[in-house]
């Protein structure tokens, strides 16, 4: 049997792709720490009934996280600082239960995973917002049977998954 694989876009507006028993689920990035371990320890136990491997792959820390630069168009490059600090906290919260729930977990690059699924690398000018909706619509084209569930939470797991 195929193993049960979790995607997981940690940031406060990423979210959980998970491919179970051939099937693919998404989930915004549950709102608590409570709800986080939850969900993990939920896929964990499914994975476990079924006899299954349960692997994660965890989208990596961001060693360069800036507001301060601005693009040429006075627009700030970067993560926020105060999206920093969820990012990291969320990042190593995440971590942590993996390690806890015995779940082997894999880390990747956002930029080495977008590259290698086909999105690219993001101009520096392009806005954020229009960045998310072309891996939407990059994750939506890839998996149209779940067109309806893809968000802007759930497509960057989506590729991560992909990948």
């Amino acid at each position: 049997m195929k193993p049960t694989i979790i995607a997981i876009d940690p940031g406060a507006s990423g979210g959980f792709a998970v491919s179970e028993n051939g099937q693919v689920k998404l989930f915004g990035m549950p709102a608590t720490r409570g709800d986080i371990k939850s969900a993990l320890a939920n896929i964990r136990c499914r994975a476990q009934r079924e006899n299954v491997e349960c692997i994660c792959v965890l989208e990596d820390i961001v060693k360069f996280i800036g507001g301060k630069k601005t693009s040429t168009a006075g627009d700030p490059i970067g993560m926020p600082e105060s999206s920093a600090i969820v990012y990291g906290q969320n990042h190593g919260y995440i971590e942590g239960v993996l390690a806890g729930l015995e779940i082997r977990t894999d880390t990747v690059y956002s930029k080495r995973w977008q590259k290698e699924v086909g999105l690219g690398t993001k101009p520096k000018e392009m806005k954020k917002g229009e960045w998310k909706n072309k891996a939407k619509a990059m994750a939506q084209r890839l998996y149209p049977a779940l067109n309806g569930e893809i968000t802007l939470k759930t497509a960057d797991a989506l590729l991560i998954l992909e990948w």
